[in-house]
């Protein structure tokens, strides 16, 4: 009887071991951390035209010459160019955004526009730039009003006329 309990302790054992080795090996310590979710959904940035962008009316002489708006809102005039006083102002485009109240914004305006005449004749407007910081944040109402400048080139003999052209102002959050 001796041996055959010997001989069923050992396989007991014996299987009690295959049986640990087969077994999937559990951690017997676990770490458990909670962990927040959280989200502010914001409004998005709305932008309102107040006026288009003007040059006025220009007389050209044979010269051609530049018409553009500086940074503080004054218009220049080079070469052989003037304004006709009983035709239209020059006036700049303005603009308000409404957002979230001291975030930063981003504005994005085209490098240059092509106006067109009705004929075919083309002037380019470039160098258009908004009178703001380089880096314009909404104030604490979440407000900000911009105007813009740029250069508008005339031609040696440019041909008389209306010309016209659209361009889009695009506003971002930084």
């Amino acid at each position: 009887m001796k041996n055959l309990y010997s001989w069923s302790g050992a396989l007991g054992c014996l299987t009690f071991v295959i049986m640990g080795l087969l077994s999937p090996v559990s951690a017997s310590a676990q770490n458990i951390v909670p962990v927040s979710v959280s989200v502010e959904i914001v409004e998005p940035l709305t932008i309102e035209k107040t006026s288009d962008l003007s040059f006025g009316t220009i007389v050209i002489d044979s010269d051609g010459g530049t018409v553009s708006f500086d940074a503080d809102g004054n218009i220049q005039l080079t070469g052989g160019l003037s304004f006709l006083n009983s035709g239209s102002q020059p006036v700049q485009a303005s603009f308000n955004i409404s957002g979230r109240p001291g975030t930063g914004i981003n504005i994005e305006l085209p490098s240059e526009v092509i106006l067109i005449h009705p004929d075919g004749h083309e002037m380019i407007l470039d160098g258009i730039t908004p009178n703001t910081d380089a880096d314009p944040t909404l104030d604490a109402q979440g407000q900000i009003d911009f105007l813009l400048n740029g250069t508008l080139h005339v031609l040696q003999n440019q041909e008389s006329g209306d010309y016209s052209g659209t361009f889009m102002v695009t506003v971002n959050y930084n």
